[in-house]
Order: C-alpha cells, then sequence, then structure tokens
C-alpha cells in the first residue's frame, strides 16, 4: 500500500493517486497545489500538446456551473514539463518578457502606419480639395450649378447639375 509521499501516512487521497500518480494524505494535498489548465497554459507558456500528458482533475466551473468543468492539473507536473521545454522557470519569465516587448513594439508600428495612412489621406483630400476650388473658380464654370425641371415624357420633377450631367429624379416626400 502507497504512503504519503510527505509524512508517510497511509491515507492517502485516492483521486490524486489515481489522476496525478502521487501518493499525498489529504493534509499534505495543500503542498502539492493545482492549476487549471489555461492558466497553465499562460503562465508557463506551454499548449494543449505539452499539457495533453498530463493527469488531471475535472472540477466544476467556479464562475457558472453550466460551464465546461474545468482540468486541474498538478503544478508540480506542470513545471516539469515547462522546464524539459523551456529549459527553465527563469527562461519561461524571460520569454514572457519578450513576447510582451514584441506586442508593445508591433502596436507601435501599426499606430505609426495607422498615423501615416492618416497624414496620406488629409494630403490628398488637399489636392483633392485645391483641385475643386481651382475648377470651380473658372469662369464660364457651371458644374457647380444644378437646375430644376419637370420631365416631359413622364411628368417627374428632376434635377440637372451643370451641362454635361444626367438628369436625376427627385422624390417628393
Amino acid at each position: 500500500m502507497a504512503c504519503c509521499c510527505h509524512c508517510g501516512s497511509q491515507c492517502i487521497v485516492q483521486e490524486y493517486e489515481q489522476a496525478f500518480q502521487v501518493a499525498v494524505c489529504s493534509q499534505c494535498r495543500k503542498y502539492e497545489p493545482t492549476i487549471s489548465k489555461s492558466n497553465a497554459r499562460s503562465t508557463y507558456l506551454l499548449s494543449d500538446a505539452d499539457l495533453a500528458k498530463l493527469g488531471f482533475i475535472e472540477k466544476q466551473n467556479p464562475r457558472h456551473k453550466e460551464f465546461s468543468a474545468m482540468k486541474m492539473l498538478l503544478v508540480s507536473q506542470v513545471e516539469e514539463v515547462a522546464v524539459r521545454k523551456h529549459g527553465s522557470l527563469a527562461a519561461v519569465g524571460e520569454e514572457k518578457q519578450r513576447r510582451v516587448k514584441d506586442k508593445i513594439e508591433v502596436r507601435a508600428r501599426r499606430r505609426a502606419a495607422e498615423q501615416q495612412a492618416a497624414q496620406v489621406a488629409e494630403q490628398v483630400a488637399a489636392r483633392v480639395q485645391a483641385a475643386v476650388g481651382r475648377r470651380s473658380s473658372q469662369p464660364g464654370d457651371q458644374q457647380a450649378q444644378e437646375e430644376d425641371f419637370v420631365d416631359a415624357e413622364t411628368g417627374k420633377k428632376q434635377k440637372r447639375f451643370g451641362p454635361g450631367f444626367a438628369a436625376a429624379d427627385v422624390e417628393e416626400f
């Protein structure tokens, strides 16, 4: 029969032994904490494939009972997998810092690109405005003028905008 790995007690928690292959009594269970699978992924930068080999205990989700059950993993086993993947727990911290720095740089580049696009749009708008201003200030330009008339064939009220433009129907409300 198995004994507690911390105190040697004969009364071990079967749930831990079946899920994690760790013999621990109910008093020493506090020395073997668990972590949710999603927290393990984000804290230790592990993938689902990395954690798939580990045993787990399913617990009801504390946020809402109808959400899917949480998979609780043993922290010591998760840390072993993290060390195998990253080399050390310190390397996990360094990788997290690198990822945060990369995110900040990507956001800064995106913000700079958006600002540059806004400046180009302002320049284009200014050029268009200047071109429209030159056209309408030319003598004899009737482009900005409009004319109301009734079409003889259909009897509909229409507007005509400057010479060379098609007539548009006008709906009365």
